[in-house]
């Protein structure tokens, strides 16, 4: 009697599929080939002959060779687009064959080979989604835009940061008095200091940071904190 279930099943399900997809179409058909036709029976002979335990490591297999499923079901459309039937079904296959090979590599539980078949599933899902043309392209035109800007930004603050490394101490010191607004005779007063050593430390950091005002120097410093 499993003998004849064995031969018979699989045909019979199979010539369902072709008949409803011939019937309903190749959307209701591609939603019915989902259906494990050959490793559902499979699971249940191999129950009925080996045991639960021996199913129950088949179905984990059989789980993880869905990814593989999936991953040839996407290669194909993909290269179908481009491609003949035959070059596509070369191409499909050959990413079935090598997920496969690297699923083969570790040995998977049941939550691992659940995580590995919704992981794919979401993956591919993403992948094949519709993407109108002009919002992809204006998706990228920003992506390209921003990291222009940061290029930018990234290569003004290596130039900021190369000037501020120029600085002595004290001339830091009196860089960062001059910003605060105080006058020569203030910040000589708080590094203990004459007014004059003040006006050469002030005058070298205004060549360093190659500036030409107060208000000058005050925004490259603000701009050093903005972009930092």
């Amino acid at each position: 009697m499993i003998l004849i279930f064995k031969l018979l099943s699989t045909p019979l399900l199979i010539l369902g599929l072709t008949l409803l997809s011939r019937r309903f179409g190749p959307a209701v058909g591609g939603l019915l080939m989902g259906i494990p036709l050959v490793t559902g029976p499979v699971s249940i002979f191999t129950a009925l002959e080996n045991g639960a335990a021996f199913a129950r490591h088949a179905a984990i297999g059989n789980l993880v060779g869905q990814v593989s499923t999936c991953i040839f079901c996407f290669v194909y459309a993909r290269a179908a687009k481009r491609f003949n039937c035959w070059l596509s079904m070369i191409a499909g296959v050959g990413a079935f064959f090598l997920a496969t090979f690297v699923w083969n590599l570790a040995t998977w539980a049941f939550v691992a080979a659940i995580g590995l078949l919704l992981v794919t599933l979401l993956l591919l899902s993403f992948l094949t989604k519709p993407v109108n043309d002009e919002d992809l392209l204006r998706a990228i035109t920003a992506a390209l835009e921003k990291d222009r800007i940061g290029r930018e930004s990234r290569s003004e603050l290596d130039e900021i940061q190369q000037r501020l490394s120029a600085l002595t101490p004290r001339e830091r010191e009196v860089l960062t008095h001059v910003v605060s607004g105080q006058l020569n005779k203030q910040i000589a007063n708080d590094l203990g200091t004459v007014e004059k050593t003040i006006k050469v430390h002030r005058a070298r950091v205004m060549e360093k940071m190659k500036v030409n005002s107060v208000a000058e120097l005050v925004r490259l410093t603000e701009r050093l904190c903005t972009i930092g």
